[in-house]
């Protein structure tokens, strides 16, 4: 393959030698200089060659395959991105403002993000550091399944745009090869300090299935620009015997003077959160025991932790594992209220988090005033469909938090709403029906002067649909000829005043009433046209139903 090297001064290759033979990296200047890598042998084998600026190469693959080729380290890199090296496309290359046909498939997000390729699951490390919101992210790059992990990384200027950045952490190098254990770079959370970032998070090693056996420990690393990083030490290992294998996923907050590290666990048995304390952030971590715990059965541990004070309380986040509510939704995100007192949070309130549960292991971090969460659009009904190019999951509309009545609230950030583009319809008082949203990517605003009971089909091909119900008093996302028509997704409303609805081709996410519920669900469609309709027992009780098309963030 041949390629200009234009403004980039790096190649990264991740390469495996085909079966039984020694695969082999050549590249080829334009003097017929020749570098020589040897692939991975029974693993992706990282490989970083420097460049010249604006000249050409060749790349051959002798006995290998490389799923992910891309060029880095140029000046403005968080601005550029990274230029995918691709076959299939124009100049053998493909920069991020050229990425809109790339992602123009019937399963492909257009406004939330998702990986140029492969599996995506938590977010991590987010924060704003230097202009930029930043994104990492849990990623296997070869292919739209669970893997030994790595970090992919992403930066914004408005929460909605991104720019795909170089690959950050890779998986262990005890796992390289090894097909009886699995593991990596877990999640993790970032802290701002001056001219750096912060990075904790869980690294994973043991056997295929999880048990007694599973290693999970926690390391620390620093970045001055956000896309290199300095070797890891690890900070903290199991306390004890008392405190479970699932061990992860650090998310800290400064408290009483020092810091703290909130991990995902069980201790003797019971799902709970657990907290280590430094006063440096760095060293000398000390276990403090359970923040709290959740003893209401059928809960493996819980996971993916978040802590932080918001309105004058403090919240805790944390996944289910392993937990079906009565309503059969699998490992829902579950938060918890109250008042944080000798290491404790004292719960006076707590509920589920998204009604639609195909969103989980949130992550909040703060900013001007504003705490911003982000969740990954997740998989747990084995609805997904491979369709190339494509991508295993994405990543929620970043949703802004807040406190009203008890209840932690979410509405997309006002960003989201700067993608808004022309009217498709609106009316009062009446039933609508498009037969077809070009792009089937759009908003949907529903306002109600009184209660009635009404149907929003959102999505529908043969022999299947996805729809959202009030009727006699309860509002509920409705599936019929997918994995979860037997699921209920009851929404924690006792009546319908305002509906926000995002549909972004597979990802559908629901607002109620100024947030005080959210629900986001999954549904694939074969076509990337859309369709939207809604009917009413009473159409007089509207006040305002209009529908949007919404803009793709992909560069054209």
């Amino acid at each position: 393959m041949k390629f200009q090297s234009g403004i980039y001064h790096m190649i990264e290759v991740f390469s495996m030698s085909n079966e039984g033979k020694e695969g082999k990296i050549l590249l080829i200047d334009s003097q017929g200089k020749t570098v020589e890598e040897l692939a991975g042998n029974g693993y992706h084998r990282w490989i970083k060659l420097p460049l010249a600026e604006d000249q050409e190469y060749t790349l051959e693959l002798e006995h290998c395959d490389a799923p992910l080729i891309y060029l880095s380290e140029c000046e403005n890199i968080l601005e550029k991105g990274i230029c995918y090296l691709n076959e299939q496309v124009e100049g053998n290359c493909l920069t991020n403002d050229k990425l809109a046909r790339w992602y123009d498939t019937p399963y492909r997000e257009q406004y939330h993000f998702n990986p140029y390729q492969g599996w995506i699951n938590d977010p991590n490390g987010l924060c704003y550091f230097k202009g930029y919101y930043h994104l990492y992210y849990q990623y296997n790059p070869f292919g739209q399944e669970w893997n030994n992990m790595y970090w992919g990384h992403a930066t914004s200027k408005d929460l909605m745009h991104w720019v795909h950045l170089p690959v950050c952490l890779e998986p262990q190098e005890e796992l390289r090869g090894n097909t009886q254990a699995k593991g990596g770079a877990f999640s993790g959370s970032a802290v701002v300090s001056g001219d750096e970032i912060l990075f904790y998070l869980t690294r994973h090693f043991g056997p295929l299935e999880d048990g007694p056996e599973t290693i999970e420990y926690q390391t620390f690393t620093r970045s001055r620009d956000s896309i290199h990083f300095e070797p890891e030490q690890v900070i903290v290992e199991r306390p004890g015997p008392e405190v479970s294998y699932n061990f992860r996923d650090p998310k800290l907050f400064f408290y009483g003077g020092k810091w703290n590290m909130v991990l995902g666990s069980a201790v003797s048995g019971v799902p709970a959160l657990v907290n280590f304390t430094s006063e440096n952030g760095i060293d000398g971590w000390e276990y403090q025991g359970p923040i709290l715990t959740d003893s209401r059965g059928g809960i493996e541990t819980i996971e993916c932790p978040d802590f932080f004070e918001l309105d004058g309380k403090y919240v805790a986040v944390g996944d289910l594992m392993w937990y079906h509510d009565a309503y059969g939704r699998y490992q829902p995100l579950w938060y918890y209220i109250g008042n944080y007192q000798d290491g404790k949070l004292q719960v006076e309130q707590d509920g589920l988090l998204d009604f639609g549960t195909n969103f989980y292991a949130v992550q909040s971090f703060e900013h001007e005033g504003r705490r911003i969460a982000i969740g990954w659009i997740s998989d747990f009904y084995s609805e997904h469909q491979i369709l190339e190019p494509g991508a295993y999951g994405s990543m929620s509309l970043p949703r802004e938090l807040h406190l009203k009545n008890g209840k932690l609230t979410m509405l997309p950030v006002q960003e989201a709403y700067a993608l808004k583009g022309e009217a498709l319809a609106s009316v009062k008082q009446q039933g609508l029906h498009l037969e077809q949203v070009p792009g089937n990517s759009y908003y949907v605003k529903l306002c109600m002067e009184r209660q009635t009971d009404f149907e929003l089909v959102l999505a529908q091909q043969p022999g299947a649909s996805l729809r959202f119900v009030y009727q006699n008093g309860v509002a509920e996302i409705k599936t019929a000829g997918v994995a979860t028509e037997s699921v209920r997704f009851p929404a924690d409303v006792s009546a319908i005043c305002t509906a926000e609805i995002f549909v972004d081709r597979r990802t559908v996410e629901i607002f109620l009433n100024d947030g005080e519920a959210a629900g986001a669900k999954v549904f694939y469609l074969d076509s990337a046209d859309g369709s939207f309709s809604a009917e009413f027992a009473d159409a007089a009780a509207v006040s305002e139903l209009s529908v949007h098309r919404m803009n793709s963030v992909w560069g054209k």
